[in-house]
């Protein structure tokens, strides 16, 4: 379980060299979060820290499950 001082809910986001939000998917999940006030921690990612950052924390093993799992049989 996340300690108090730290947020559960970690939001990934590409590092932009203005410094501000990269991708509007993100920024739209960013804005919900602070409009409800929920806590939450930024970690901002470089093209290539992406795949790396996915496979430890096992995400793309289970969306190519998922993907597979749903995919249409021949």
């Amino acid at each position: 379980m996340a300690s108090p001082a730290e947020p559960p809910i970690v939001l990934y986001d590409l590092a932009s060299t203005k410094g501000t939000c990269f991708s509007p998917a993100v920024w739209r999940i960013r804005l919900m979060l602070n409009y409800k006030r929920i806590p939450y921690k930024t970690v901002w990612l470089e093209f290539p820290d992406i795949e790396p950052t996915l496979k430890g924390l096992y995400v793309l093993s289970f969306l190519r499950l998922l993907f597979f799992a749903y995919a249409p049989q021949p």
